[in-house]
């Protein structure tokens, strides 16, 4: 799997999932169940991200970029 360029291996994104599903958020926990492993990870709709502040999403301290999204649901931040 690839993204941008950079190679992600099963293992990454395991442990990539594992440590969002431990975080003190539980906005990922709560829509992903019990899959570990992100191929079987469910898509989230745009509207659920409008609806949700970005403080209840991240899952990470640190520095970061955030962006606002303007889509058709509604304005949202998304933070890389």
């Amino acid at each position: 799997m690839s993204n941008k360029g950079t190679q992600y291996s099963d293992a990454n994104l395991r442990d990539l999932v594992l440590e969002v599903k431990r975080s003190s958020a539980s906005f990922y926990r709560d829509i992903w169940g019990n899959t570990d492993r992100f191929e079987e990870l469910p898509p989230v709709d745009r509207s659920v991200f409008v609806a949700v502040p970005l403080s209840k999403r991240r899952y990470a301290e640190g520095r970061s970029l955030v962006k606002m999204v303007h889509a058709k649901e509604g304005i949202f931040l998304s933070e890389w």
